[in-house]
C-alpha cells in the first residue's frame, strides 16, 4: 500500500511539471506579435517546481491569487479600451489557473475590448478559450500544445 501511494504520488507531480514549450517571456512576444499587432502586454506566469506549483494551483482554485488580482487589473481596462496581452509560463496549469482567477475577480464585466492570448496546453486552451469568450473577450493561441 505505501509503494502505491509513492507511485500516486509520483505520477501527481510529474504530471503536475509538464512543461509548456516556448513559454520564455521572449518566446510568448514572438508568438504573439503576428497576431495581437505591435502593441500588446505580456503576463509571465513563472513556475516555482512541480510540488510548488501543484500546491499553487490546488489553493488558488478556491479563491483568485495575489497573480490572478494583477492580472485583473489589466484585463478590467478592457470593458472600456482596447486591451491586448498574451499570457504564458512554463506551467500551463497554472497559468490557466491565474486566468480563471483573474476572469472570476471581473465576473459579470463585459470585456468587449479585450484580446486575449494563452500559450498552454490543450485542456487549458479550451478551457481559458471558453472563459474569455463568455465575457465578452476575443481569444487567440499560439498553437495548442499535446
Amino acid at each position: 500500500m505505501k509503494h502505491v501511494l509513492m507511485l500516486l504520488v509520483l505520477a501527481f507531480i510529474t504530471s503536475c511539471a509538464a512543461q509548456v514549450e516556448n513559454s520564455s517571456a521572449q518566446d510568448l512576444a514572438a508568438l504573439a506579435a503576428p497576431q495581437l499587432g505591435d502593441e500588446f502586454d505580456i503576463f509571465y506566469v513563472p513556475s516555482s517546481g512541480g510540488i510548488a506549483d501543484a500546491t499553487f494551483v490546488s489553493l488558488s482554485k478556491g479563491s483568485p491569487s495575489g497573480m490572478s488580482q494583477q492580472l485583473a487589473e489589466t484585463l478590467g481596462q478592457a470593458t472600456d479600451k482596447d486591451v491586448s496581452i498574451v499570457v504564458g509560463g512554463p506551467n500551463s496549469a497554472k497559468t490557466r489557473v491565474v486566468v480563471e482567477g483573474a476572469l472570476q475577480v471581473l465576473s459579470g464585466q463585459d470585456l468587449t475590448h479585450l484580446k486575449l492570448m494563452f500559450v498552454g496546453l490543450a485542456d487549458d486552451v479550451t478551457a481559458v478559450n471558453e472563459l474569455v469568450n463568455s465575457s465578452g473577450g476575443e481569444f487567440y493561441s499560439a498553437g495548442s500544445q499535446p
